[in-house]
Parts: C-alpha cells; sequence; structure tokens
C-alpha cells in the first residue's frame, strides 16, 4: 500500500515543506541521526526524536518535526512500535516488520480494490478513490480489474459494488450503536445519503471543519449524536445522547445497552442521560 499510495500523496506536502524549510538537505541529515539512533531494535518516542533532532540544530517545531516522522514513514524507513508510558514510540520498518509480498502496480491496485468492496460495500467507485485517495482513472484500475469477484447493484442513478459471498457479518446489523467520530461508517463515503439524512449533515460535521461528532446509529440509520463527560475523580462517566429529532424508546433502550457494552470496555460505570 505504500508503494502504491506514498508517492502522491508525499506529491502533496512539497508546498507545506516549502513553507516549512524542509529540503533534501535536512531530510538527510535527520534520516542519518534517526537511523544511527534506532538501528538494533531500539524505539524511541515522538519526543525523544524531536530532541535528538533539536540537539543537532534541526528545528521540530511548527510541525516541522511531525513532517519529517511522516516523510520517513512515507518512505517506508519508519512505523509505529510498542507504546511507552502511553507514548507510541518509533521504530525502522525494516527490523520491526517482516518482507512483504511485492506487488506491481496493477497487481497493488486490483488487491486493494478487492479488500475495499469486501471490506466496505456496498460502495461506489468514488468513495473507492476518494477513500483511497486515488485517481479515479488508477481506482477504476483496481476496479475493473477484480468486478468479476464483486456483486454489482444498480440503485437510484448509483453503481454500488460489493463483497459476492460476504462471510464477516455482525450477529444483529439492525440494533443501535454509539460510533466514534471518526468511524468509517461515516468517514468512507462520499455520499451518506444511504446513512444520514442530509439536513443534518452540519450537526455531524459543524463548522465544516473535518472534526465529526460522535453518532447514534439506529437500523443503519444515523438519528442523533453523543458525548460523554469524565467527573472529577475520574471513576464515573456520563453519557449525553442528542436525537436529531427524538428518540423512541427502542432507540432509548439501544442506546442502554451500547452504553453498557462501553462501560465493561472501558472499565468505569456510564450514566446515561437523556
Amino acid at each position: 500500500m505504500l508503494k502504491l499510495l506514498a508517492p502522491r500523496l508525499m506529491g502533496k506536502l512539497n508546498p507545506r515543506h516549502k513553507q516549512l524549510e524542509l529540503d533534501d538537505t535536512v531530510f538527510s541529515k535527520s534520516w542519518k541521526l534517526i537511523e544511527k539512533a534506532l538501528t538494533g531494535g531500539n524505539r524511541l518516542t515522538r519526543a525523544e526524536i524531536f530532541k535528538l533532532l533539536e540537539d543537532e540544530k534541526i528545528t521540530p517545531g511548527g510541525q516541522r518535526g511531525i513532517h519529517i516522522l511522516s516523510w520517513f514513514s512515507q518512505q517506508s524507513l519508519l512505523c509505529h512500535g510498542p507504546y511507552r508510558d502511553k507514548q507510541p514510540t518509533f521504530v525502522l520498518l525494516e527490523e520491526w516488520l517482516p518482507p512483504a509480498r511485492e506487488m506491481d502496480l496493477e497487481e497493488a491496485l486490483a488487491e486493494l480494490a478487492k479488500r475495499f468492496f469486501e471490506g466496505h460495500g456496498p460502495a461506489t467507485l468514488a468513495d473507492f478513490a476518494r477513500w483511497a485517495s486515488l485517481t479515479i482513472t488508477d481506482a477504476r484500475r483496481g476496479l475493473d480489474a477484480v468486478r468479476s469477484e464483486l456483486r454489482r447493484e444498480d440503485t437510484a442513478g448509483q453503481t454500488y459494488w460489493m463483497a459476492a459471498n460476504p462471510t464477516n457479518t455482525l450477529p444483529d446489523s439492525t440494533g443501535g450503536y454509539l460510533l466514534p467520530g471518526f468511524d468509517e461508517f461515516i468517514l468512507g463515503y462520499k455520499d451518506r445519503q444511504a446513512v444520514l439524512d442530509p439536513q443534518f449533515t452540519e450537526l455531524l460535521e459543524p463548522g465544516k471543519n473535518g472534526i465529526f461528532m460522535p453518532t447514534v446509529v439506529n437500523n443503519g440509520r444515523v438519528v442523533g449524536l453523543w458525548k460523554r463527560a469524565v467527573n472529577s475523580r475520574k471513576d464515573k462517566i456520563t453519557l449525553t445522547p442528542t436525537p436529531f429529532t427524538s428518540f423512541t424508546q427502542a432507540e432509548k433502550e439501544g442506546i442502554e445497552t451500547s452504553a453498557a457494552h462501553y462501560s465493561r470496555f472501558i472499565g468505569l460505570p456510564v450514566e446515561v442521560v437523556f
């Protein structure tokens, strides 16, 4: 996926790198320092790497450090390692991961298309292109290579693709769910009308700034939002759902059930306040 997707993503970063005064000289010097520090299975947090750069007069402030780490990660040099004190560490990718299967461009596009539509279907070609940051041309090449392995549905002037024989299904896909703000149930698609009434889009994404609110989902439709608050002793969570219109009794029961699951997951009691 890195070899397929990274070049286009990195190309988009060139203007930002110029703003941050990040050039080949800075990247080369930074990599020599980072590679030396990590070689041999070592792991460093972001702060430790930034300190390493700063000691050698490479300023990590103003997002420079973030872009340096991102650049090396996109080039298959760095990846995240185990957490240390709630902070992710960075390791050398070649030391951390086993060798991956090599694929040419056509194979990679086909593999990515097949996995996307089997995991996210029903979805459109535009959904795939947007999700993978591919051009429509490349997205279509991938889809064309695997369309015989997928199921097609045409409705409301749109063509949707999905797994031909889905094997991974939820035990109950008709109940209620509390989803986080960046869940792909919402973010994975360009057209969200199948799950969200367009009149509520601004409530889901206030300010249209890319920040999505956590959602209440019932029978496959987004019916409201929710937020949580942790008390001062950090031993209890209050969960407040807000309906787009009003919650039915069944929807309230679904929220209560989901809140109980969340309570078990987080290890704290959860009180729902309607």
